[in-house]
């Protein structure tokens, strides 16, 4: 069986066993391609490359256009090496007519099959890669068909070392982190699954950042993805379709219990897709005057995936609680907590309240943070809806205590501009739902359970400085409701009676009397229960 012109990508599984009644020794083949480039030069190439770039390059691609296919066959297939000079490297392939029952294996230096790429019914992009851990790859062709193969290596990438046992993105973040499947994750697990690792490719540099599957009111499984547009640029220089058809995306890519592990080939159910399209994005700089977006269409989500489309919540008033999930140096996947109100904030010079400022604080694994990498994440509020995207900050694992900046949400909706092309709501609302709150679902979900639906905002009161009124805001499935506000003691301080809270229409409450301390709001109605809480300090 043939295919034709077409690209095919790796298996995501590292699988990992001897190689088996392997015929030739991988020391004694010689290299078909070695690498003139040094430790020194490279230095000197990322650095320049980094120097317009508000990214670090950790890696940069070398052209090579050598075809596997006039190598010399051994006994029991075709092998291929590549060698860098004490650099790490990745190969990036083509493969043209590959039959159905033929494989081609990445063989470490010490015998270990890593990575299968074999024929796939359903492709998945136009761009394929080799993970390797040392200065070297071996490529094996196991030819059981009979065909040849016509594999063609179009370049590699080299990248400094700097753990033993690892390329730069493993086992890199800093030593605050906390993984995913710590505590601290575990009201968050639906949620990790939208969230991927990028390797970011911008010409001849590579990238790590971090991005969101992302629900839309259609739910029809459309493969939206979000990050930051700083992840894109380059200087002034907005990256090229072409560069974000080679973007590569990392699901699962997380330690399975909360305690680190040794090796990558330890993460037993990584995921990995590439290509993408850029449907919108901020166009302001990467967020020096807006919030500093991009909304992609991967090229492909499949279905074993077993994707989840992260939920959303595109009210102006900050979480009160949360999390940021993120890749922190392309490190497996990590979880940071904020434990007070996001304040409305900015981070260029020219608006005002685009981003949610965060400070991160200890919890009990550690105290997470955000670090190179993290760009792009998501801020989940309490409910697990996505409120923001990381842009920056100063938070560090030496600096604690320091604030971060995520895009807000509500301000992509539709204040970047005018143009479809730099709003999330044509793409996220195709169906002009109004909806200001969507629940995140599996593909497939037959039943949704729509979380916040109905938003009660602000939830402190401080009538010295702001006589702002008490605001219930209705979601999509509310009907009539009823709200009663409780004090400590149990007391009705407060009924509307029934009422219908449309979208765009809030219903605004005075509660200028109330003395101070913390009240209760309940909202009651049709498959409605909704508790939440506020508080009143200085009133008059």
């Amino acid at each position: 069986m043939k295919i034709s012109t077409i690209f095919l990508t790796l298996s995501a599984l590292l699988i990992q066993f001897c190689a088996v009644g392997q015929k030739v020794s991988i020391s004694t083949i010689e290299p078909s391609v070695i690498s003139q480039v040094s430790p020194e030069q490279l230095v000197v190439e990322l650095d320049e490359a980094s120097a317009n770039s508000r990214l670090y390059f950790h890696a940069r691609e070398y052209q090579v256009n050598q075809q596997l296919k006039n190598v010399k066959p051994a006994e029991d297939g075709y092998y291929y090496k590549i060698k860098a000079n004490e650099l790490n490297i990745r190969v990036f392939l083509t493969i043209n007519n590959l039959p159905l029952r033929d494989t081609l294996f990445l063989i470490t230096s010490a015998g270990r099959k890593m990575e299968a790429l074999y024929y796939q019914k359903e492709q998945q992009a136009a761009w394929s890669s080799i993970l390797t851990y040392t200065n070297e790859v071996t490529l094996f062709y196991k030819n059981t068909s009979g065909h040849g193969p016509q594999i063609n290596i179009t370049s590699y990438s080299l990248e400094i070392p700097k753990n033993q046992n690892a390329a730069e993105d493993f086992g890199d973040s800093g030593p605050c982190e906390v993984n995913m499947n710590c505590p601290e994750g575990n009201e968050y697990k639906d949620v990790s699954k939208s969230v991927a690792k990028i390797l970011v490719k911008n010409g001849s540099s590579f990238s790590w950042c971090t991005g969101t599957l992302v629900n839309n009111t259609s739910r029809d499984c459309r493969p939206l993805f979000m990050t930051a547009e700083h992840c894109g640029l380059d200087g002034n220089s907005f990256v090229s379709s072409a560069d974000v058809s080679k973007w590569e995306f990392y699901f699962n890519y997380e330690t399975p219990t909360c305690a680190n592990v040794a090796f990558e080939s330890q993460l037993t159910n990584v995921k990995r897709t590439t290509g993408a399209k850029v449907l919108a994005r901020s166009d302001d700089g990467g967020g020096d005057d807006g919030s500093d977006f991009i909304l992609l269409e991967l090229d492909a989500l499949p279905i074993n995936f077993d994707p989840y489309f992260a939920g959303w919540n595109r009210l102006d008033n900050g979480p009160a609680t949360g999390v940021a999930i993120h890749h922190p140096q392309g490190d497996v996947k990590k979880v940071s907590t904020f434990g007070a109100q996001a304040k409305s904030s900015q981070y260029g010079n020219t608006n005002f309240d685009t981003h949610w400022e965060v400070n991160w604080i200890k919890t009990v694994t550690n105290h997470g943070v955000t670090e190179g990498g993290s760009s792009g994440s998501p801020l989940f509020d309490e409910d697990g809806l996505i409120t923001g995207m990381l842009t920056g900050g100063a938070a560090s694992c030496n600096a604690l205590n320091a604030s971060d900046y995520f895009g807000k949400f509500s301000y992509s909706w539709k204040s970047n501009g005018t143009a479809a092309s730099r709003r999330l709501a044509p793409w996220l609302d195709p169906v002009n739902t109004g909806n200001l709150v969507l629940d995140g679902s599996y593909c497939g979900d037959s039943t949704i359970i729509v979380k916040n639906d109905i938003s009660v905002y602000p939830t402190l009161f401080n009538f010295w400085k702001n006589d702002s009124p008490l605001v219930i805001d209705g979601g999509s499935s509310a009907s009539v409701i009823d709200v009663q506000i409780f004090d400590v003691q149990g007391k009705l301080k407060y009924r509307t009676g029934d009422f219908a809270p449309i979208p765009g229409s809030p219903k605004e409450i005075d509660i200028s009397r109330f003395g101070n301390g913390m009240y209760f709001v309940r909202i009651i109605g049709i498959s409605i229960n909704q508790v939440e809480k506020i508080l009143v300090v200085n009133a008059q």
